[in-house]
């Protein structure tokens, strides 16, 4: 895996996700293994974040990847989880979840849940950069 070196300081919590969170806060975190109905969900448009930051951070937002690893660390106020994920349609991506506190695990697949916050811009020891999504962290629903 590649080892990144610092965070960039472009992290932001948008107002469309404070309202979010303020309006349903029993979805935030969901107990282990809980899930909210599939129908409140939308797809996770990477790109389409990126480009456009804040218009997917309104409504909860589901996806499967393999995790091939995970962290925790304390940055911008909060606790942040970070699982470096496999996605069939990507290569490797870094998926970060705000203020979650659930299990830990490094390897397996898993359903996240979660709101987009905010793109994020990663800085690797060999000079190269990765644009990946901040979420503010629901659930991580873990596949035996």
């Amino acid at each position: 895996l590649r080892p990144y070196t610092e965070f960039s300081d472009d992290f932001a919590v948008t107002e469309e996700v404070e309202k979010y969170v303020a309006e349903h806060p029993e979805q935030f975190p969901l107990a282990e293994g809980e899930t909210v109905d599939e129908l409140q969900l939308q797809p996770f448009d990477r790109d389409a974040f990126i480009s456009a930051p804040g218009a997917m951070s309104d409504r909860l937002t589901g996806f499967d990847a393999y995790i091939l690893s995970a962290s925790t660390a304390n940055a911008y106020g909060h606790r942040l989880t970070m699982f470096v994920v496999e996605e069939i349609s990507l290569d490797y991506d870094l998926i970060y979840l705000v203020d979650w506190d659930g299990e830990l695990r490094n390897s397996g697949w898993a359903r996240f849940t979660g709101l987009p916050v905010s793109p994020l811009t990663l800085k690797y020891s060999n000079g190269n950069n990765i644009v990946t999504a901040v979420f503010y962290g629901s659930a991580v629903e873990y596949r035996d």
